[in-house]
């Protein structure tokens, strides 16, 4: 509940920035929804709101709005709908990113726009500054988990399991003595080893974020000047671009919103957002 407060609260500072571009009576489609705050937000100002995301999405338990699931790949609704389409740190993650540019072109009427905030290298640098921190966190958790021993009724700890066989408490008590590589002994949890060691290995590096390159190269896929050239190569007029001026990366950190427009000052900041208008040939294939 923490991380997911923490993450609305980043969201409401961001939409504080562009959401002069949403007119309280246009109808919105939302793509990539998440847990659907931004959505409730602007359904509180009179904005007619649809959101859709796809069912395995990582907010689905977490869902604060109503959200339309969907494949993915086409939009489930009529062509030309639609004043606005948003998505907001959804881009990045869609495979068939080209698919879904014509799809949101489709379901815009004549004169829609669609607005995207973007993570860039800078939010995507600061994730990984916290990665290892993170990691060390989790394993330590997991460890106090797999060495913690039950206690019984009375708080006295208990040395062994309940029911463990006599032969086999017989091997560990044999073995306890010894001196030598420690070794797993076999009342400890199966799951809980496997889970630290996957743990383990997943932090040697951190992983990739979006769906375009690999852990190092997907820097160049966040950059500002690549999402241009995407957008204009697929035919949308870039009508305005700005950053927003927060750095809204170091998940999981007390950092205030002042901090964080201070620390934005510095070293850039962690989102961008860009209006753009469709494919003139995308209008006119649209109905009414």
């Amino acid at each position: 509940m923490a991380d997911q407060a923490w993450l609305h609260a980043i969201r409401y500072a961001e939409m504080q920035v562009w959401g002069h571009l949403i007119g309280d009576g246009d109808r919105v489609l939302e793509v990539g929804g998440g847990t659907g705050y931004q959505a409730h937000a602007l359904s509180k100002r009179g904005v007619s709101v649809v959101s859709v995301d796809v069912a395995g999405s990582f907010y689905r338990n977490d869902r604060v709005h109503r959200i339309v699931e969907y494949d993915g790949r086409t939009l489930p609704f009529p062509d030309g709908v639609f004043d606005k389409v948003v998505t907001s740190h959804c881009l990045e993650h869609v495979v068939s990113l080209s698919r879904l540019q014509d799809e949101m072109a489709r379901v815009l009427h004549d004169g829609g726009f669609a607005v995207h905030v973007l993570p860039t290298p800078q939010w995507l640098l600061l994730t990984w500054l916290q990665h290892y921190p993170l990691i060390a966190h989790r394993a330590v958790g997991e460890l106090a988990r797999i060495v913690r021993r039950p206690s019984d009724a009375d708080g006295r700890d208990a040395a062994l399991p309940a029911g463990l066989p006599e032969e086999e408490m017989s091997r560990l008590l044999r073995r306890l003595p010894r001196s030598g590589p420690w070794t797993r002994p076999e009342n400890l949890p199966e799951e809980g080893v496997s889970r630290l060691l996957r743990q383990l290995r997943s932090g040697i590096f951190p992983r990739r974020h979006g769906e375009r390159g690999n852990v190092f190269t997907e820097l160049l896929y966040f950059r500002p000047a690549w999402w241009r050239s995407h957008f204009q190569q697929h035919g949308w007029t870039i009508s305005a671009e700005f950053p927003i001026p927060i750095a809204s990366g170091l998940f999981r950190t007390t950092l205030g919103l002042s901090a964080r427009r201070a620390l934005s000052s510095i070293i850039g900041p962690s989102s961008y957002v860009f209006h753009v208008s469709p494919p003139t040939s995308a209008k006119g294939s649209k109905i009414g």
